[in-house]
């Protein structure tokens, strides 16, 4: 699973820049507060392409923003990957402000997020940017709109990561707000091949529903 704003080769090319730097500035100020708690849910994933086009062919119209995501949203604690219980728990942070906004995770050890891990950054917090292009998908939760993120700077563990400045990696994806309140991403699959949200053409067409954001 690769939910918004962190992908497995984020996170790994985070961690190994901040192993490897002995610079004490930071950017983002003090990250180390622990996050309150969302909650999760057990609904089904499903969804279907609307006959919107596809990604690819003309470049589509592009929103600057969207009001129903402004403000700060929390994702509970909840494994890093699924597919990997070693990779340990985590509890993700976003905050939203028009096209820009910041996602920070939280890594812990223990499935009830109460221990920080030792096997990396305890914090990771990412300056992002978003792009809304026009498009949509049907999911079994309503219609999912299009969101690109990109990934403009990072700090691990309050320390500015080395490179961060250019560094960027764009993640295309698909986003949900249902009317009660909660706040889905694309279910993003780094093993198949087409729907890993590298590209447009990869867009996930389904929504991860084993976790949500709710806004704080």
């Amino acid at each position: 699973m690769k939910l918004l704003l962190i992908s497995t080769l984020t996170a790994a090319a985070l961690t190994l820049s901040a192993c490897g730097s002995d610079d004490k500035d930071s950017t983002m100020g003090d990250t180390t507060d622990q996050p309150s708690t969302g909650g999760d849910t057990g609904m089904p994933t499903g969804g279907n392409e609307t006959s919107m086009p596809a990604n690819g062919g003309t470049t589509p119209p592009v929103t600057s923003s969207d009001s129903a995501l402004n403000g700060t949203w929390i994702r509970s604690c909840g494994v890093s990957d699924e597919d990997d219980l070693s990779e340990g728990y985590e509890i993700i942070n976003l905050t939203f402000n028009g096209d820009t906004g910041t996602s920070t995770v939280y890594s812990y050890s223990d499935a009830s997020c109460s221990t920080p891990t030792t096997q990396g950054p305890q914090v990771i917090a990412l300056e992002v940017s978003f792009v809304f292009p026009d498009g949509s998908v049907t999911t079994s939760l309503g219609d999912a709109k299009y969101i690109d993120v990109t990934t403009e700077g990072a700090t691990a563990d309050g320390v500015q990561v080395p490179n961060a400045t250019g560094f960027t990696e764009t993640l295309y994806d698909i986003y949900l707000v249902t009317n009660d309140g909660k706040l889905y991403f694309g279910n993003d699959n780094e093993l198949d091949d087409s729907a890993n949200g590298d590209s447009p053409e990869t867009r996930p067409q389904t929504l991860e529903t084993t976790f949500f954001f709710t806004r704080m």
